[in-house]
C-alpha cells in the first residue's frame, strides 16, 4: 500500500486516467481524474488499497479529503474487471457524526453511443389552474403540493424530485371543498406560538365541492439542457367537469412513463409506518426534535438532517454539485432574518404516503405543519419535510 501525506499532485492509475462521464446529474458530466487531484489545501491524504503498491494492479483506488471545516470526504474508484467496463465511483461524505453515501458510474464517452446526448435533461412539471376549491397533488403517492383556494390561482410546479427513476409514474389530483375560516385575517401574526385557532374550519367537512370550483392541470415535459425550457410534449391534460363537483372529494389518478438520466435511492427500503405503534406520538417527537435544531441554532445538525433531501432535488433538477449546501445556507440565512418556530397546535392531521414509507403532519388547509413566523414582516415560512423510519432504528428522521 502506498501512502503519501502531502499537497502534491497525485497521479491516478492508468486504468483511471483519461476523460470519463459521470452519470449523476447531467447526461455527460465530464470527469477527468488526471486533473482531479491538483494542489488543494484540503487534500492531505491519498493512498491505494488492495495491498499492492503497483497502482495499475490495485483493485481499489481511494482518496481521502480532510476538509478545512473538519468534515471528511472519501472517493473510491473500483477497477473494472474488463477494460471496456464502467468504473464504479463511490463518494462518502462524513459530516460530523453523519455519513452520506452516493454511488455513480464512470463511463467512457466513446461507449455512450450516438444515441446518447449530454444535452438531454428531461424536466417534468405540472401547470395548475384552480378556483374555489382545496386541492392536493401527489406524485407516486407522495405529497407534492396542496392549496386552499378561496378565489383563484395558477402556477407551475416541478415534479422531478418525486420521480426517483425511469419507468411508470403515478399522479393523483384530489379536489375537495375549500375551507372557510373563522377569521381569514387571523393567521400567526398575534403570536409566533399561537395555536392558530382562528385558522380552523368553521363548517362541516361534509360540504360538497362548490359549484363554481375549477381545477385543471397539465403535466408537461421540457428539455432544460440549454438553460431554456424547450417544450417537448403534454403528457397529461386534465380538467374537472361539473359531474366531479357532486361529491365531497373528487380524486383522479393518471399514469405515465418517464425517462430520466438518474436513479435515486430514497425511502424505498424504509420501514412500513403502518406497523409502527404510536406513530402519531413518534411523529410529533420528530417534529419537536427538528424544531429544536432551529430554535437552538444548531445549524450544522440542521443541515445534516436536511442534506439528503436537498441532494435529491439537486440530482433530479440537474443542479450543480454544491447546490444542496448552498440552498441550505440560504434557508438558514432566511431563518436568521427574524423567523421564529410556530409550535404545533395538536390539531394537525397526520398523513401517510408512499405505501406507508413516509409520514407528515399538515394543517387542515393542507399547509405543512412546520411553520416559522416573522413578527416584523408578518410573513410565514413553511418547511416541507417528510419523515421516515430507517430499518433497525426506533426514531423517525427526515426522509431523503
Amino acid at each position: 500500500m502506498a501512502n503519501t501525506k502531502s499537497k502534491k499532485k497525485v497521479s491516478p492509475p492508468t486504468w483511471l486516467q483519461g476523460t470519463w462521464v459521470r452519470k449523476h446529474m447531467r447526461g455527460e458530466f465530464r470527469f477527468e481524474p488526471d486533473n482531479y487531484f491538483q494542489e488543494e489545501e484540503s487534500v492531505l491524504d491519498s493512498h491505494l488499497f488492495s495491498g499492492i503498491s503497483d497502482s495499475n494492479s490495485a483493485d481499489l483506488y481511494e482518496i481521502t479529503f480532510h476538509l478545512n471545516n473538519g468534515n471528511t470526504a472519501i472517493h473510491r474508484f473500483h477497477k473494472p474487471v474488463d477494460e471496456n467496463d464502467n468504473i464504479l465511483f463511490e463518494e462518502e461524505a462524513i459530516i460530523g457524526e453523519d455519513i452520506h453515501k452516493f454511488k455513480y458510474e464512470l463511463i467512457k464517452p466513446s461507449q455512450l453511443g450516438e444515441s446518447h446526448s449530454r444535452d438531454t435533461e428531461p424536466y417534468y412539471s405540472i401547470q395548475v389552474i384552480a378556483a374555489a376549491c382545496k386541492f392536493e397533488i401527489q406524485v407516486n403517492q407522495v405529497h407534492l403540493a396542496a392549496m386552499n383556494v378561496f378565489g383563484q390561482m395558477s402556477g407551475t410546479i416541478p415534479i422531478n424530485s418525486l420521480i426517483l427513476k425511469s419507468g411508470e409514474q403515478q399522479i393523483d389530483f384530489i379536489i375537495s371543498p375549500y375551507i372557510r375560516k373563522a377569521d381569514s385575517e387571523n393567521t400567526c401574526s398575534e403570536n409566533a406560538n399561537s395555536d392558530k385557532t382562528g385558522m380552523e374550519d368553521v363548517e362541516s367537512e361534509d360540504r360538497e365541492i362548490d359549484k363554481n370550483a375549477r381545477f385543471s392541470a397539465e403535466v408537461q415535459l421540457f428539455d432544460v439542457s440549454s438553460d431554456q425550457f424547450v417544450h417537448l410534449m403534454d403528457v397529461i391534460v386534465f380538467k374537472m367537469n361539473d359531474e366531479d363537483k357532486t361529491g365531497t372529494v373528487s380524486k383522479h389518478t393518471f399514469k405515465f412513463n418517464a425517462e430520466v438520466p438518474y436513479e435515486i435511492a430514497a425511502w424505498q427500503n424504509s420501514v412500513d409506518l403502518n406497523t409502527v405503534e404510536n406513530l402519531r406520538g413518534k411523529l410529533e417527537q420528530a417534529y419537536q426534535k427538528f424544531s429544536n435544531l432551529i430554535t437552538q441554532k444548531q445549524y450544522d445538525a440542521f443541515k445534516n438532517s436536511m442534506f439528503e433531501m436537498e441532494e435529491r432535488s439537486v440530482v433530479s433538477m440537474y443542479l450543480h454539485d454544491e447546490s444542496a449546501a448552498e440552498r441550505l445556507d440560504e434557508l438558514i440565512e432566511d431563518i436568521e432574518s427574524g423567523y421564529e418556530v410556530v409550535s404545533l397546535s395538536g390539531t394537525e392531521e397526520m398523513h401517510i404516503y408512499a405505501d406507508g414509507k413516509l409520514a407528515s403532519l399538515r394543517t387542515k388547509d393542507g399547509e405543512p405543519a412546520l411553520q416559522l413566523y416573522n413578527p416584523e414582516t408578518e410573513q410565514v415560512l413553511t418547511l416541507e419535510i417528510l419523515f421516515h423510519l430507517k430499518e433497525g432504528e426506533t426514531e423517525l428522521s427526515v426522509s431523503p
